[in-house]
Order: C-alpha cells, then structure tokens, then sequence
C-alpha cells in the first residue's frame, strides 16, 4: 500500500504561495458596544440582527424558562391529582 505502482506519488505538488489564499480583514475594535448593522437594502437582516442583539439578555432567556418550568409542574401535579382521585373513587 506504501508503493505507487503508477508514479502518482513519485514527486511532491507545486510550492503554493499563500499570499494566494489569504485575505486582508479590517480590524475592529474589541471594546466598541454597537455591533455593525448589514446594509440598509436587507430590512429583514437588520431586523434579525437586531432581535439577537436584544434577546442576549438573561431576563429574556429566564421568562420563557419560569413558563415552561411551572407549565411542566402544573401537569404534573395534575396528574397525580387526577389518580389521586381515580384511585378515591374505584
């Protein structure tokens, strides 16, 4: 398995220069607050941005946690009261 019967393995590919494969990326800086908005002809991007921007927040994570939490309580307290009482009646 280690041989080439073919010689595709006989030599090593070209040198790549990676100025060819890299990219210049402005720097921003790490202490700015503001996020960039996209551009002003994507409505609904900005708006995307702009929920997640806002919906970070612990108070908004926490609110949706508490319903389903008490939701999940609720149904199962129901439901031993409900063989609680199946089981009173029979």
């Amino acid at each position: 398995m280690g041989t080439a019967a073919n010689g595709r393995f006989e030599r090593l590919p070209e040198r790549v220069d990676p100025s060819d494969y890299s990219i210049d990326v402005p720097a921003s800086d790490p202490g700015s607050v503001t996020e960039q908005l996209p551009p002003a002809g994507s409505p609904e991007l900005i708006a995307a941005t702009q929920l997640a921007q806002t919906s970070s927040s612990i108070g908004s994570r926490r609110r949706p946690q508490m319903r389903i939490g008490v939701a999940v309580l609720a149904a199962v307290l129901g439901g031993v009261a409900l063989l609680a009482v199946v089981q009173i009646l029979f």
